[in-house]
């Protein structure tokens, strides 16, 4: 468990102890236990939200959850590793989409003629809707 005492000379979260919050109840703390991040304020305790303003100054729940980014480097690393495999797999013709072509990337373009034609046809309610009815 760790706990962190809101400091107002400071206008920031400080490290604190069990014993500190029992004998400042009224205090503003946030306490890690495990996964969870809770918030306690003049002695109610609740889920800390995603982002809690104290005093006018704001705080990201994930400043406590104990989550730290990679270093620069390694996540420079890791992105790079990404890019060659995508490349690899481009060159070997093995990219899958994520997403379904949109509606202008067919195999075969169609002509302005074509295009006038169904908008024609939509607009004179012959194109069947979702249901399949012409």
């Amino acid at each position: 468990m760790r706990i962190w005492a809101f400091d107002e000379n400071r206008a920031s979260f400080v490290e604190a102890s069990p014993e500190q919050m029992t004998a400042d109840p009224a205090g503003c703390y946030i306490i890690r236990r495990g996964d969870d991040v809770f918030v306690t304020e003049y002695g109610q305790e609740r889920p800390m939200p995603e982002r809690l303003t104290v005093a006018g100054v704001p705080f990201d729940r994930e400043q406590f959850e104990g989550t730290h980014p990679l270093p620069l480097r390694a996540e420079m690393a890791r992105d790079g590793q990404w890019a060659r495999e995508q490349l690899r797999l481009r060159d070997q013709g093995e990219v899958s989409l994520p997403l379904e072509l949109p509606i202008w990337v067919t195999k075969t373009p169609l002509s302005i003629e074509d295009m006038n034609e169904i908008a024609a046809a939509g607009w004179a309610g012959k194109l069947g809707d979702s249901e399949g009815k012409a």
